[in-house]
């Protein structure tokens, strides 16, 4: 194979997930929830989260931000600037993406023999593993590897988050810098 070569695409402009109904889409998708001869839930690792992707998102939603909103709160004295629920506030939001998604491939379809292709799986899994490390300001809720397509590849679902000086003292945000 030689050198080895990559591919990752993220979700922006109209592959943005920018709602609900998007993200149940993708959940779809990456799921396999649907009938097709040409794919099959068999061949996808659920590597990350589970199968509801809103409530895994939600989560991190949870986690990473209630405390924050709660000191935020604290602090605010008029009533109508307080957040009630950060992800409906953001998920209404339509300048700002209340995740992202990263899809990362290795190689191209046409180097597939049987080896190579358990190669590139092994990458993957690796590349996967060491995600969140190299990335701590990603926070992946949902990660799926998907092997029943002429080449595999990864579907890493985040929320991208930052400490911010001006209000919230963390925040969502759409400009990323990944360490591949």
């Amino acid at each position: 194979m030689g050198n080895v070569s990559y591919s990752a695409h993220i979700s922006n402009g109209k592959s943005a997930i920018t709602s609900k109904s998007k993200l149940l889409g993708v959940a779809k998708h990456n799921l396999r929830k649907y009938k097709s001869p040409e794919y099959s839930s068999d061949n996808i690792l659920l590597l990350r989260g589970t199968e509801d992707l809103y409530q895994d998102v939600k989560n991190v939603y949870h986690q990473e931000f209630d405390e924050v909103i709660k000191e935020y709160n604290e602090k605010q004295k008029r009533a109508d600037r307080k957040i009630d629920d950060y992800f409906s506030k953001i998920l209404h939001d339509k300048k700002t993406h209340h995740q992202q998604e990263l899809i990362v491939a290795v190689g191209c379809k046409d180097e597939n023999t049987e080896e190579i292709f358990e190669m590139k799986k092994n990458i993957l899994d690796e590349y996967m593993k060491g995600f969140q490390e190299r990335n701590p300001n990603l926070k992946v809720y949902n990660a799926v590897m998907h092997l029943d397509e002429a080449n595999p590849h990864l579907h890493i679902n985040f929320v991208p988050v930052y400490e911010s000086k001006r209000g919230l003292s963390k925040k969502i945000y759409c400009l990323i810098n990944l360490h591949f």
